[in-house]
């Protein structure tokens, strides 16, 4: 029983877990929305909290690149840039879980992309503005400026905030050591 428990941890923990846990999150979040949140928000607390339990991540390192991912799009909603239907909220309850899910991956999954400090700007400035145009495609939000211009500042805007995301996780590990 004991080395059961050892392997289902092991695969939880496991990277490539991580990147399927995160993209099954996406599908849920940004396709399902409302009607799935309150399925997708539960499994993704469970299993940040899972990872928060098992050592593999600390609290402020979901926490801070969430906090600071859901500003960034609190003030691009606040700004007319992102605007989303049925939300009593600034944002929708499944994009607040979507950070969370998201904030995993930056110690785990996606870990490998910081070494690379270039590749990590250009990923923040093509791969996050390919993220929100597919969610608009979806139905998912609906910009407040055309195209050119919401994803030129997404452009920007992510290869500067990515880097920050990781930065704030390195910063978080570095206190977590001490």
């Amino acid at each position: 029983m004991r080395a059961n428990y050892k392997d289902l941890r092991r695969l939880l923990t496991s990277k490539p877990f991580n990147l399927i846990a995160n993209n099954l999150a996406w599908i849920g979040c940004v396709i399902g929305r409302e009607q799935t949140i309150w399925l997708i928000g539960p499994l993704v607390i469970t299993y940040a909290a899972f990872l928060i339990s098992t050592g593999t991540i600390n609290l402020s390192q979901i926490a801070i690149p969430a906090m600071i991912g859901i500003s960034v799009d609190s003030v691009l909603t606040l700004s007319g840039i992102y605007q989303f239907e049925n939300t009593s909220l600034i944002l929708p309850l499944w994009l607040i879980i979507l950070w969370i899910a998201f904030s995993t991956t930056l110690t785990s999954s996606l870990s490998i992309l910081w070494r690379h400090k270039i590749m990590v700007i250009a990923i923040g400035g093509t791969g996050m503005p390919i993220n929100y145009l597919a969610g608009e495609r979806l139905g998912a939000v609906h910009f407040g400026q055309s195209h050119l211009v919401t994803i030129s500042l997404l452009c920007f805007l992510w290869a500067v905030c990515l880097p920050l995301l990781y930065q704030a996780t390195e910063f978080s590990f570095g206190r977590a050591r001490k």
